[in-house]
């Protein structure tokens, strides 16, 4: 029990100790070549590589407005729609010891084993204090004796747009390096609804090619049924090329009368301390390239990024009020045209929305029967340029 919850048995729950049985995985415990790293380093490269900060402990998550604002402890300010957290649970697991021997005692073939009948002389001995380490704060978790079935769910819960991952999270994986994947799944999907909306899957996911020739209809094509489904596949064809041909036409409308729609302005880089990066970016790396240098003896060692983005930040939390000021001001300067920009173009946007909507109207009155109506928006009128199918109710 103490090896598999990673705490003293008088610290578990009699009842809920192994409450995550009948989900294990079948086959043998595994240990990956390399270091665990290998697996977070596969999914940072794999697709594509994707923006990983390293180096860049984070100092605070705070929500203003409907943004989040993550603050490192280097200066870096990061916002975000969504936030997903990851960090561990810290448990009462006080420290890991792991023991070294030149050689095995035990069966090699033996994956654990008990007690020792006496106390073997050891090389030396490796501590591992993870209730010291700031960013673990213990090893995995486990059901404590006041711990509910419930309680994994409860930290799985989402507080808006603040989502929550880790093994900690996961019920049926807890303590286990799949289920801290599966719960990055569920954080990761969380997102993708919230952002997104729910995406339904079609089944099966990949539909089967469509023979060459004629189709054949359930019932058969001589049959009253076959018949009327090969009249309703043609009613539909007719219908959707005319809905393609009036799109075509209220695209154009549009365009010619409205004009192109009003394009949303960029978002200027109002953060004094990005301000500040950009004016001494090449100065700090030229510095950060001459101490690199002067460490490893290699006349052509530069510094990385993070190493710049460390020291630029230690600059910018130190440096006096005459040096931040400039750049404060000029953030604020940004952040009122930038406000500015956005009240233009809404008020824009929603005259032109309107004259779209008109000329919509008028085109659809001309060229659809009482009762008959296209639902949805041109791609134009959505500000997008790609044409968009439409059915006709």
């Amino acid at each position: 029990m103490e090896y598999s919850n990673a705490a003293h048995v008088n610290q578990l729950s009699l009842g809920g100790w192994d409450q995550d049985i009948g989900n294990e995985f079948e086959g043998p415990h595994s240990h990956i070549i390399g270091g665990y790293q290998q697996l977070p380093r596969g999914l940072w490269q794999s697709p594509t590589i994707l923006d990983v900060r390293f180096n860049s402990p984070v100092k605070s998550v705070r929500e203003e407005n409907t943004r989040h604002i993550v603050e490192c402890h280097n200066g870096d300010i990061i916002e975000a729609d969504e936030v997903v957290v990851t960090i561990p649970l810290g448990v009462l697991k006080r420290e890991a010891v792991a023991l070294v021997y030149d050689t095995p005692f035990w069966e090699p073939d033996r994956d654990i084993f008990g007690t020792l009948n006496e106390a073997e002389l050891r090389d030396k001995y490796i501590v591992t204090r993870w209730k010291k380490d700031p960013f673990a704060g213990g090893s995995y978790s486990f059901m404590g004796p006041t711990a509910q079935p419930g309680d994994y769910d409860a930290m799985a819960r989402p507080i808006g747009s603040l989502h929550f991952a880790g093994e900690a999270t996961c019920g049926t994986h807890p303590a286990t390096v799949h289920g801290a994947y599966l719960s990055g799944l569920r954080a990761a999907s969380e997102v993708v609804d919230s952002m997104l909306g729910p995406i339904e899957v079609q089944h099966p996911l990949v539909a089967p090619k469509a023979k060459q020739g004629t189709p054949t209809l359930r019932g058969g094509a001589g049959t009253k049924h076959g018949r009327d489904e090969m009249d309703s596949v043609e009613s539909r064809n007719v219908r959707q090329a005319r809905n393609e041909d009036l799109e075509d036409l209220i695209t154009v409308a549009i365009r010619e009368q409205a004009g192109e729609r009003p394009h949303k302005p960029e978002r200027t880089g109002n953060n004094p301390y990005l301000l500040y990066t950009r004016d001494h970016w090449h100065s700090v790396k030229a510095e950060c390239d001459e101490q690199r240098r002067a460490a490893t003896g290699d006349p052509n060692a530069k510094a990385s990024k993070d190493n710049i983005r460390t020291v630029l930040g230690a600059k910018w939390r130190n440096a006096p009020n005459k040096v931040q000021q400039p750049y404060l001001d000029e953030a604020s300067k940004l952040k009122e045209a930038s406000a500015t920009a956005a009240a233009a173009y809404k008020e824009k946007a929603a005259v032109w929305e309107k004259e779209a909507a008109r000329i919509r109207a008028e085109l659809m009155a001309g060229n659809f029967a009482q009762g008959e109506s296209i639902s949805g928006k041109t791609a134009t009128e959505n500000g997008g340029t790609r044409r968009e199918r439409r059915v006709v109710s």
